[in-house]
């Protein structure tokens, strides 16, 4: 995989994976082609399957499987040790973002400052 590395917030995250023809559902092509390459820990992936079960999504354990079976194989996993005890800080200060200088992409507007060309 050669593509950006990235760490994606899991608002944007599930914003790509959930809605096919949002404003973020070209993610989803973009890790699938390689042209980025999300990061994903041990942290970020169990906030990512706590949140696909919140009830407002009404997924069932089958779609929530296939949500991750979308996600995951793409992704670099990465090993994040001494993670800051302030989850929303987890991103933008941790020894991921620090040791792995990947772009985080928080929102829109963040989204196409790291796409735009320099």
């Amino acid at each position: 995989m050669t593509g950006t590395r990235l760490v994606l917030d899991t608002n944007v995250l599930l914003s790509a994976l959930l809605f096919s023809t949002g404003s973020f559902s070209w993610l989803r092509r973009a890790w699938q082609s390689e042209a980025i390459l999300p990061l994903a820990s041990r942290d970020t992936t169990a906030e990512l399957i706590r949140v696909l079960r919140y009830p407002k999504f009404r997924l069932t354990r089958g779609e929530r499987e296939g949500i991750l079976a979308d996600y995951l194989p793409w992704c670099e996993t990465v090993v994040v040790s001494n993670p800051p005890d302030v989850p929303h800080c987890r991103g933008l200060h941790s020894p991921l973002h620090q040791r792995h200088r990947p772009r985080i992409l928080r929102s829109y507007r963040m989204i196409s400052l790291a796409t735009a060309e320099p």
